[in-house]
This record gives structure tokens, sequence and C-alpha cells, in this order.
């Protein structure tokens, strides 16, 4: 799996742009690149998706800040909905919301899909726990280290998106919310409770 993704589609003459993983030092290319083929489309009215973004560094908001500033003197209208809790804090902090157009109240359109059907998945009963384990062990470990991990010991294949569940239901996807999980794990041991 990619760190980073994006689709693209138009839809009423606006131009959507879905964005999956994580906008860092890693990646922040990969996004430039995107940010770059959405303005080749020479559409005036773009949406950005930030739904299923787990994360973004100072060069991904630096990025979108630059991408939204050259734009706006293009006459193209950029918006920028549905960053998680985190993302839009620091968002805030930064003052972004200055420069950069934000709106919570965006219906994304579904894009035309081709529907696969899904095939049964076995999921390890214990996975839960190894996960939480490996969070103990090292609490700067990023999800998709701690997934690749997972295949390498384990020597089993599961979906990332169940990883993705698990890490989300935890309050495990940010590096705070491990480093909070993992103090709170051993402090429970410490005390016995």
């Amino acid at each position: 799996m990619k760190l980073f993704e994006a689709d693209i589609f138009e839809k009423d003459e606006k131009l959507y742009v879905n964005l999956r993983g994580k906008i860092d030092t890693r990646t922040v290319n990969d996004f430039k690149e995107v940010l770059e083929e959405i303005k080749n489309r020479n559409k005036k009215e773009i949406i950005l998706n930030y739904k299923d973004i787990d994360y973004v560094s100072s060069a991904g908001y630096g990025a979108l800040l630059k991408f939204c500033v050259y734009s706006k003197k293009d006459n193209i209208n950029v918006t920028v909905t549905g960053m998680k809790k985190e993302i839009k804090n620091i968002f805030d902090i930064m003052e972004l919301y200055r420069f950069v157009d934000y709106r919570e109240d965006i219906e994304i359109p579904e894009m035309a899909k081709v529907e696969e059907p899904e095939e049964k998945i076995e999921i390890p009963s214990d996975i839960e726990n190894w996960i939480e384990e490996k969070v103990m062990e090292n609490p700067i470990m990023e999800p998709e280290e701690i997934y690749e991990l997972y295949k390498k010991e384990k020597k089993k294949e599961v979906p990332h998106t169940v990883f993705k569940e698990i890490f989300e239901k935890k309050g495990l996807l940010t590096r705070e919310g491990r480093l909070f999980f993992a103090y709170k794990k051993l402090r429970e041991k410490l005390l016995g409770k």
C-alpha cells in the first residue's frame, strides 16, 4: 500500500480530489504532483477532501498553502474539507484559514466505481492484542510500520483497512494517541489495575 494516494474526478463543473494516507516529507512530492495535475485541468472550482488523510506534516501544510495562494491569483477557487480533528487543530493554530478556504459542510459526491464482490477475509483473533503490545513497545512507530511488521512476523496478509479500523477505534492513528495509550497501559501495570 502506498503512503499517499489521490482520486480525482469531475462532477457539475467541479473537480473533486479525495486524498488518502499521509502528507509528510516522504509523500509531499506525490502530493505536489497531484496538485499540479489538478491545476492543469483548468477548473475554476476545486474541492480537496482530507477525510482519509491521517497525518499532515509542516511540509504538507506548506504545499497546501502555496497551492491555494497561487490558485487564488489564477482565479481558481480551492476549498478544503473533511480534516480530522488533530489535523484541523494544527491548521487553525497555524492560522491557515486566513489563506485557505476550509468548510465542513461540503457534500462529496460518490465516484463511479465498479463494484467487485467482497471475498471473506479471516481476521486473526489476536491481532488487537498484538497491535497493543507493539504500540506499548514503541509508541513512536507509525501504523504503516506496525502493519509491515505484522506481515513480516506473522507471515499473514491482513487488509490494511482492518489495521486502520483497529488503530482508529483505539485512538492510535496519531503519535500523541499512541504515546498516551502506552503511558496509560504502563501506568495500569505499575499500579496493578
